[in-house]
């Protein structure tokens, strides 16, 4: 996920890298010998992705009003 807030937007991840950030949100190791996320760890993943962005719209509206 430090990809997003590091890089700038022009920069698109492959969709080799996409598929890995959303499956490490599904619980994915990404280890050396691990093989292709599987289709349970991506809907997992997908499913948690609205639960990343709410906390950080909260997040930045913490910011701005203490800001």
């Amino acid at each position: 996920m430090s990809f997003i807030l590091l890089y700038s937007v022009y920069i698109l991840p492959s969709l080799d890298t996409m598929v890995r950030m959303v499956a490490t949100l599904g619980g994915f190791l990404n280890r050396k010998n691990d093989g292709f996320p599987g289709p349970k760890t991506l809907w997992i993943g997908l499913q948690r992705i609205p639960d990343f962005v709410l906390a950080l719209a909260a997040q930045r509206s913490i910011g701005e009003s203490y800001g």
